[in-house]
């Protein structure tokens, strides 16, 4: 073979084999952050966001994810509450010795005031870097079958996000979530294990 060819296909194969190698990031953490999502045709809609991460193996990890956001309703009683939950299951690997590939799946469950919950699946893919020793960037693109707004339809979302880590242990983490109708922003805490 070639060494043109043998070097296209360890790239080729560089994710695959990367499955199942130590990550350079955490995958062991819980995350409490004050949410906003702004739609272009409503008053925002605030409250908390929660993620749980926990390693099942190396290269792959499970997520419960939980949304609560409400606002009052000025056009009618009563206030507007958005309840979203997902738990996926997350696998991924190194790519560069700063950078990592990750892929992320799973059901969700999302409900607006009264209306009935709506049960489907998500799934997400992106990378994340290792900007300097402390500071993680990294994003891509979700697609669900329920949005966090109008259940009854799909979302499909550019999702980028950044991590400042004060120790080892305590970091400070973002993220804003691009819908097209609404944008979605989240600042908070995350604690490493």
């Amino acid at each position: 073979m070639s060494p043109a060819r043998a070097s296209l296909l360890t790239l080729l194969l560089a994710p695959v084999t990367a499955l199942g190698s130590e990550l350079d990031f955490s995958t062991d953490f819980l995350e409490a952050q004050y949410s906003r999502i702004d739609p272009d045709s409503a008053d925002a809609i605030t409250g908390t966001s929660s993620r749980l991460s926990l390693t099942v193996s190396p290269g792959s990890w499970l997520i419960l994810e939980r949304e609560m956001l409400s606002r009052d309703n000025q056009d009618l009683p009563g206030r507007v509450a958005v309840e979203y939950n997902a738990l996926l299951v997350g696998a991924g690997g190194m790519i560069t010795d700063r950078g990592m590939w990750y892929l992320e799946g799973g059901p969700v469950t999302a409900r607006v005031s009264l209306q009935d919950t709506r049960r489907s699946v998500s799934m997400a893919a992106g990378i994340r870097t290792r900007i300097s020793p402390r500071f993680e960037l990294g994003g891509g693109p979700r697609v669900g079958g329920v949005s966090r707004l109008d259940p009854a339809s799909g979302e499909a979302l550019m999702r980028v996000h950044g991590v400042f880590e004060l120790s080892d242990q305590v970091a400070i983490s973002g993220s804003y979530d691009y819908h097209g109708d609404d944008r979605q922003w989240r600042l908070g805490a995350r604690l490493n294990w």
